[in-house]
């Protein structure tokens, strides 16, 4: 099966060119399947795909933000944006989307646990592990709760507590437990598994960050998206979005916007992922960082050391909603 070429580029001259390099035969069976002329053509081409395991490559100028919107429903296809390349540098780009899809394997699905609840979100410090160690915290009150460090780059969730970063696990309380180890199968598994890289790239990445993100992912029956309103919300929301639409993932979606001012901007921000987000699951929690600053001075959960902030009402809402 060859390999399918899909152009979007503005200069007719450069898509010549592009296209010309890519069959001067030097590199294995390339079929071209589309010249889009413009973004709205490619994203209805795209949309229009089958389902299948059909390797293609998208060759185009276009910012990332500009093609976040677009529902890309064959999972093999790989982005190459090129502004100003000479002839071997489009051959390199090609054959190196080429060597990815020769190493890339089919990844098994795992089981998925009903007792597993993942906490993930954008990048820039959203408050993830933050989030992860509260909720574990006022789930505890409510059952027995294991909270499960899996973020691959910073474990430091038992630190945070004041724990030993050393330990496997780090028992708080009779009700609650932090682990660095294995999900258990006796209680509710609550696991802070660090930013979300992109799925459409990681679920063929071969190294072990990505596939351990995606193997937990997998697993979870419910994933919490934890975002800041900043600028870069926008583009990963919608990208994580894509992921779900396009059914990389089948976790319960859940839309957590942290550290929410007051400001214009910041409800702005929030209306549009309203808007974006739709009938799926969001809540929002205040920024509140007194009441944070106490907690990590203390080693403590904001339910031991502020228990009337609007933040700790916030997040005990959201983990009895969680219960449901």
């Amino acid at each position: 099966m060859g390999i399918g070429i899909i152009t979007c580029l503005g200069d007719a001259q450069i898509e010549d060119l592009v296209i010309s390099s890519l069959f001067s035969g030097e590199l294995p069976e390339l079929n071209l399947e589309n010249r889009a002329l413009s973004i709205e053509s490619l994203r209805s081409f795209l949309t229009e795909l089958p389902h299948d395991d059909q390797r293609r490559i998208l060759i185009h100028e276009f910012d990332e933000s500009l093609l976040a919107s677009i529902r890309v429903i064959s999972p093999a296809l790989v982005q190459l944006r090129l502004t100003e390349a000479t002839p071997p540098e489009i051959r390199s780009e090609v054959s190196r989307a080429l060597r990815n899809f020769d190493s890339a394997t089919p990844r098994p699905r795992q089981k998925s646990r009903s007792n597993l609840i993942l906490v993930t979100g954008t990048s820039g410090s959203p408050g993830i592990t933050t989030v992860a160690l509260n909720l574990a915290s006022e789930l505890a009150i409510e059952r027995e709760i294991q909270l499960v460090d899996q973020d691959s780059r910073r474990k430091d969730l038992a630190f945070l507590l004041g724990g030993k970063r050393a330990a496997d696990t780090t028992r708080l309380n009779s009700k609650l437990t932090i682990s660095s180890c294995q999900i258990s199968d006796e209680v509710l598994n609550l696991a802070d598994i660090g930013a979300a890289p992109d799925l459409s790239l990681a679920l063929s990445d071969r190294r072990s960050t990505a596939r351990s993100f995606c193997e937990a992912l997998d697993s979870a029956a419910t994933v919490i998206f934890v975002a800041q309103p900043e600028n870069n919300l926008t583009f990963e929301l919608e990208r994580f979005l894509d992921a779900y639409a396009n059914r990389l993932f089948s976790a319960r979606p859940i839309f957590l916007i942290n550290k929410l001012g007051t400001s214009v901007r910041h409800r702005s921000i929030l209306r549009r992922c309203q808007a974006r987000i739709g009938s799926l699951e969001m809540y929002t929690a205040p920024w509140d960082q007194s009441a944070l600053e106490r907690a990590k001075t203390q080693y403590s959960s904001l339910a031991a050391v502020a228990p009337r902030s609007r933040l700790r009402k916030s997040l005990r809402e959201f983990a009895l909603q969680l219960l449901q």
